[in-house]
């Protein structure tokens, strides 16, 4: 995986960006899924949505779980090619390890990343130099069947 940063490169045109800010309590959590779900809809790109949501939901669950951030930012940029979304916190918690955990089936938490690393074209977890974390995904044209009901 490699750090995605969309102000430093862009290698897609870029056909929108869009926000979302929320409290960080459990239900911004299918706040932001459905916020997202509803955006690619819109959007035009319905084959996304099952993925959208599975991945935007454990990463927005991660940062409520695992950090003291006040608020949880989702940020989605729509390229012609694919569609990457951003969750960030504003916590100054350390970066945890990225590092995936063996697969599990007995498992109660841990799976968040993995299901990410699963259903997205490429994800990783970055921290800026003022310390908020940023979680995020890109899901490409023609992989969305990927996660059909």
């Amino acid at each position: 995986m490699t750090e995605f940063d969309l102000t430093a490169r862009k290698p897609f045109p870029l056909c929108g960006q869009y926000s979302f800010n929320g409290p960080n309590e459990p239900r911004t959590v299918r706040v932001a899924r459905d916020w997202v779900a509803c955006l690619l809809a819109v959007l035009g790109r319905p084959q996304l949505v099952e993925a959208a949501k599975l991945c935007t939901s454990e990463a927005v669950t991660n940062t409520y779980l695992h950090t003291r951030s006040r608020a949880i930012a989702v940020e989605v940029a729509v390229t012609e090619a694919r569609v990457i979304v951003f969750v960030k916190d504003d916590a100054g918690e350390k970066l945890l390890s990225t590092e995936l955990p063996e697969p599990s089936a007995t498992r109660q938490r841990g799976r968040g990343l993995v299901l990410i690393a699963a259903y997205a074209e490429d994800w990783n977890v970055f921290q800026g130099s003022g310390r908020p974390k940023t979680v995020w995904f890109s899901l490409a044209e023609g992989q969305g069947d990927r996660c059909a009901p």
